[in-house]
């Protein structure tokens, strides 16, 4: 991953996520803002905009399933949104049988998205 543009400020959903940033980036690119809750809605709510501009440009890489909510309220907000889908979740129709396996031995199966469930 290529640093941010300088003078760029970084915004996560939550401090997992910049933990996740700051890991992948060797430390060279720091979160600066997290919202209060981790979710979209505080996000797109409590996202500062800059004092210096009218309409601040943000760029959103996200899932091409991701939901519309922060784009929404960012742009309803005054910033100038550009989304760009840069992963996509896909349906297993179903599992190899050593997956199966997996599985039937694991103690705990743990789901981090609804798109996992899916």
């Amino acid at each position: 991953m290529s640093a941010p543009g300088r003078g760029s400020a970084i915004a996560c959903v939550g401090s997992g996520t910049a933990k996740v940033l700051e890991l992948k980036t060797g430390g060279t690119v720091i979160t600066t803002f997290v919202p209060s809750v981790a979710d979209a809605v505080h996000l797109g709510s409590e996202l500062p905009k800059p004092l210096n501009s009218t309409a601040p440009r943000v760029l959103y890489p996200c899932s091409s399933r991701a939901k519309t909510a922060l784009q929404d309220l960012l742009r309803r907000r005054g910033f100038d949104v550009l989304r760009l889908d840069t992963y996509g979740t896909e349906c297993v129709e179903a599992l190899a049988p050593e997956q199966k396996q997996l599985v039937a031995r694991a103690g705990l199966l743990v789901f981090a998205s609804p798109s996992a469930v899916r």
